[in-house]
């Protein structure tokens, strides 16, 4: 729906964003609803954005353990894979990792403030309102 939306010239991006980023699926949006090219489609086409791939993406993408009730039931699980992603992510290069999903910006975001980290976090539609002309 999304990709149909840009394509269609709904969305003309024109703010260079400058970032080298780093995707990270959701699990409801990815592996639950299958949508995996929509977000890399509208991120690949704003201007100055640079996506590198985090080794296990797609089907195969580490949950960030925001999501399904985890952060609530087992807090240190979720602080742990949370930690793991933020480091996969980090590996690649990319200043910023970017979802589409409310509790992977919640949790990732504490993930990288709990260990200092150096990274930005941003959901698509961040990155998309930063690029809209």
């Amino acid at each position: 729906m999304v990709g149909v939306v840009f394509k269609k010239g709904v969305l003309e991006f024109g703010n260079n964003i400058g970032k080298a980023i780093t995707y990270h699926d959701p699990c409801h949006l990815g592996r639950y609803s299958g949508i995996y090219e929509d977000p890399r489609d509208l991120l690949q086409n704003m201007p100055g954005v640079k996506v590198i791939e985090m080794p296990r993406n797609k089907q195969n993408a580490w949950c960030c353990g925001g999501g399904g009730g985890v952060r609530a039931g087992f807090p240190g699980l979720s602080s742990f894979a949370a930690s793991e992603r933020v480091k996969e992510a980090k590996e690649t290069g990319a200043e910023a990792i970017v979802s589409s999903c409310p509790f992977c910006y919640i949790n990732l975001s504490d993930a990288i403030g709990q260990y200092n980290e150096k990274m930005e976090v941003y959901d698509v539609v961040d990155l998309i309102n930063m690029s809209i002309k």
